[in-house]
Parts: C-alpha cells; structure tokens; sequence
C-alpha cells in the first residue's frame, strides 16, 4: 500500500492529483486547498488557517490543526488583543482559534494576530500525537500524520522541492513570500526528514523528484516508478 504526501513545490504543477487521489490516500498542506482537495490537509500556518477555516472547505473536507487549541466562545470578550494587525473572521458562536505571528524577514509582516472562528459540524482534527510538533515544517508533519493512519503504506513525497532556489507554487500570493525570496527551509526540511526516521523506525519514504540531489536513506524515484505502484494500488 502507498499514500501520496503533497508539496508545494513546482516540480508536481503538471501532475494530476485527482489521477492520484483515485489510486492512493492523499495528504496535503495549507494553500492547497485552494487548487485540490487531499484526503487529510495540515495547516500550520495562521494565516493559512485563517483562510482554509473562513472558507466552507472545512464542512466538506479534513483538516488537520497543528500546535493549536479551540477555544470556547465564551472567552472571547476577555481577549487582550494588543497586535499591529487583527485579523477577525465573522464570529460563528462555537469555537474559534487565536493564533499569532510576529514579523517575519520574507513576508514582511510585522505583529499579525488572528481570531479565527470556526463553523459547527466542521472535519476538524487535531495532530494525534503527544507533542506539539513545535519546529516542524508543515509538510514534515503532513509525512508524520499519514505515518499515523497508515503506518505500513510507502510514502511517496511530490512537490518536495527541497534544494535550490525556493520555488512554492504559492507563493506571490496572499500570506506566502514575495517571488524570489530567498529558500530559508533547505536545513529545516533535512532535520525535519532525520526527526522522522529516527522516531519512527517503519517509515518508508520515496521522494518523486528528476534531480541527483538527494536526502540521506530517502531515494529519489522516477515519476514512472509512482504511476506503476499507483496502477496496482489499492485504497482501502
């Protein structure tokens, strides 16, 4: 069995997730929800979170919060809010999340904090597992999620474009990095890999990426490689 972990990066662009949502469970992060809707969606970013949870998508699909807590409606009220920027969605009466950043070199931020309000009967779940998962990059923690509900499927990776320029499918767009910022997560996604493979001793990763560059016990494999396992696949 295989699941199918989706970056941001543009070396997936010209692949048919639908195609791969047939074949294989699907895990994806933050500003994909706006082009396809994987399986489990993890969202660690405020902003993103803000914007998935303002949405419907939520009454419709899986998503996964990381490092964050729902908070009743009552304590709204008692809030200090003391931020530059306040972003407040339309106040739904259930749940809601404050989330917060402060500035930020390559979005150019400053103190941004957000009160999202969450809808009633959303597919809201929270990362299952004791810690907090503080320092993991989104697309580390999509890998650690499908491990948890799949722990004996292969994890192909797309869109993990870890090495060389920054090339996120999303970014220029609202909440992601200026075109041409500068690739601040190369270290982070290699601790974020060697974290994983040191936790969980079953996990099998392959990363579908044309490029010679690789992560150390994840092999880069060929497209090909993923569309035969997804022909004899079963998603069950």
């Amino acid at each position: 069995m295989i699941v199918v972990i989706i970056g941001n990066g543009k070396s997936r662009q010209h692949m048919d997730l639908d195609k791969i949502k047939e074949k294989a469970w699907t895990f994806g992060c933050n500003a994909l929800y706006r082009d396809f809707a994987p399986d489990f969606l993890l969202t660690v970013d405020p902003h993103c979170t803000h914007e998935i949870l303002d949405s419907d998508y939520s009454l419709n699909n899986k998503v996964v919060l990381s490092n964050m807590n729902t908070l009743p409606a009552e304590i709204r009220e008692s809030l200090d809010i003391s931020a530059q920027h306040e972003y407040e969605n339309e106040p739904t009466g259930y749940e809601f999340l404050f989330n917060g950043w402060g500035s930020h070199e390559n979005r150019s931020w400053g103190n941004y904090q957000y009160i999202t309000w969450i809808k009633e009967n959303s597919q809201i779940m929270h990362t299952p597992w004791e810690d907090d998962g503080w320092g993991l990059s989104a697309g580390i923690q999509a890998i650690r999620v499908s491990h948890h509900f799949y722990p004996k499927a292969t994890k192909y990776l797309i869109g993990f474009d870890i090495f060389g320029e920054r090339d996120n499918i999303y970014d220029d767009t609202d909440g992601y990095p200026k075109k041409g910022a500068s690739n601040r997560m190369t270290e982070e996604f290699i601790n974020g890999f060697k974290y994983l493979l040191n936790t969980y001793d079953d996990l099998i990763i392959k990363r579908v990426i044309d490029q010679d560059q690789s992560l150390e016990n994840i092999p880069n494999v060929s497209e090909d490689e993923l569309w035969q396992n997804l022909a004899i696949n079963q998603k069950i």
